[in-house]
């Protein structure tokens, strides 16, 4: 319906109770800033004094704080490692995070493939997984600036992260996951106009859309 009424590409996944379900007419690919939350999970776990620079790095998207996390990992390959550590706890076997810039301007680690299937499994494990960092994460998550509470940001509750950025050829990605009292979905669309707010309004849609089907209590109808 949302592909149809907007002219988007839009993918769309959720946990249910058996397995990740997913839909949609496009894969995204860069995971722009949602990779920022595994970022903050791994830096936190090394220097908790970090707190103030992972709540910037989440809460408003600052990619300068983003980039002081990922150099107190290390940067590169150490940075890389450390954060796939994180993704690897939650049985995300597969992604690669970006140890290298591979687009001038645009940071390594926001151009890590990070498909939504994997996002989704990311977000079940860290609703109620233990240890400091982890829950000073979560709370981070909860204070998402209001000109980026678009989407799942519309959902009472919510804890979760955006990422925007240009694809190659010009259209912006603008993709979201995260959890709503435990229930845990991702969304990407990339908007007939190309736009980034065109993508803010196709994923507000969305997220209306699919108030229908979850039960926000943790299952999907």
């Amino acid at each position: 319906d949302v592909e149809q009424h907007w002219g988007a590409q839009v993918q769309i996944a959720v946990m249910t109770p058996e397995r990740v379900e997913s839909a949609g007419n496009f894969t995204p690919l860069p995971a722009w800033s949602t990779i920022k939350v595994p970022l903050a999970v791994a830096a936190l776990r090394n220097d908790p004094s970090l707190s103030t620079v992972a709540l910037s790095a989440i809460a408003v998207s600052d990619n300068e704080a983003a980039e002081r996390l990922w150099e107190s990992l290390g940067g590169a390959e150490a940075a890389a490692e450390a954060v796939e550590k994180a993704l690897r706890e939650s049985g995300d076997t597969t992604t690669r995070v970006n140890p290298q810039v591979t687009r001038p301007g645009f940071t390594a680690f926001g151009q890590t493939v990070w498909p939504l299937e994997a996002q989704v499994g990311f977000a079940q494990y860290l609703s109620s997984a233990p240890g400091v960092a982890e829950a000073e994460v979560r709370s981070a998550m909860e204070q998402i600036a209001p000109t980026q509470a678009y989407g799942i940001g519309q959902l009472p509750g919510s804890h979760f992260k955006g990422g925007w950025g240009p694809e190659p050829t010009g259209p912006y990605l603008v993709r979201q996951f995260g959890f709503v009292d435990g229930q845990a979905l991702a969304i990407a669309t990339i908007a007939a106009d190309g736009t980034y707010e065109g993508g803010q309004w196709v994923l507000n849609d969305a997220v209306e859309k699919l108030g229908a089907y979850i039960d926000m209590n943790g299952t999907v109808e």
